[in-house]
């Protein structure tokens, strides 16, 4: 079993490599663009606001654990978890999967329960995505309000969490609210990051487009085979969302910044996760 627990542990030291590569290129990328003391300090602390809302991934993961007939722990979930994530960025898009998988076995728990559990989290956070497109009306169609996107949006969550729990369990619907919620604060966070760029401009009146934008660029990215984190993905529709919004310039600009966020995010996540106990 520790041989399986090295496999995994192997896949994330890799991760780490491929994020370093990553935030050099990210570097590059940001070579023309001079960002305040503030602007700094604000984009450090969106990172680190991105890396605790992994938390909820985790405890989406633990109750979908459950659900399968494989009970843990939250520290447990938390640390198993964390430590895999950066395996996401090896291109393939499966090898922190696979990372959990392996370490989770070498604890203990049985391989079945595991791959269920792997299969519900990537429906559950799919169906949670998916509704986040009711909010994207006023930017894909004319005529169709924030307001009228919004009700839709919040009707659509509603079936989607009642239907959860009655025709699966309570476990499957407390897992879809905690990805709605990581889903939705990432969103934020994207949010945040164009408006640090463009402060002299509010662009609040866009909120709901730019959020559901992003989550709806997350999930393109999700869904593509080989596409290590999204990379690539994601940056294509959320430019073309969200070009009829903001200048190409600031657009691109707080696309690669959050790229940035979201792998520093993720690293200290896993940094996190590594101080955190393992009892199940």
């Amino acid at each position: 079993m520790k041989y399986l627990r090295w496999t995994g542990l192997a896949m994330s030291l890799l991760g780490i490599a491929f994020v370093v590569v990553q935030l050099g290129a990210y570097a590059a990328d940001l070579s023309h663009f001079r960002p305040t003391v503030t602007q700094i300090a604000l984009l450090a602390a969106l990172a680190v606001v991105y890396g605790a809302s992994n938390v909820a991934l985790a405890v989406a993961w633990r109750d979908l654990l459950e659900h399968c007939g494989a009970p843990s722990g939250t520290r447990w979930a938390v640390h198993v978890f964390g430590v895999t994530q950066l395996a996401k960025y090896i291109p393939g898009n499966f090898f922190h999967l696979a990372s959990r998988q392996t370490i989770a076995m070498s604890d203990g728990h049985d391989a079945m329960p595991l791959l269920k559990s792997a299969v519900w989290e990537f429906g559950a956070i799919m169906t949670s995505a998916a509704v986040f497109g009711l909010w994207l009306g006023p930017l894909v169609l004319d005529g169709v309000g924030y307001a009228l996107a919004g009700a839709l949006f919040l009707v659509a969550l509603f079936i989607v969490s009642v239907t959860a729990q009655r025709l699966f369990s309570a476990l499957v619907m407390k897992a879809v609210l905690w990805y709605i919620a990581f889903l939705l604060l990432s969103g934020l966070l994207f949010f945040a990051t164009l408006q640090l760029l463009m402060p002299d401009t509010s662009l609040l009146y866009a909120l709901p487009g730019i959020v559901s934008a992003y989550v709806i660029a997350w999930l393109a990215g999700a869904i593509t085979p080989g596409a290590p984190a999204g990379i690539g993905i994601r940056e294509v529709v959320m430019y073309a969302l969200l070009q009829s919004v903001v200048t190409e310039s600031d657009l691109l600009v707080a696309i690669v910044l959050n790229r940035a966020i979201t792998a520093g995010g993720d690293t200290l996540f896993y940094f996190y996760a590594l101080t955190v106990g393992k009892s199940t």
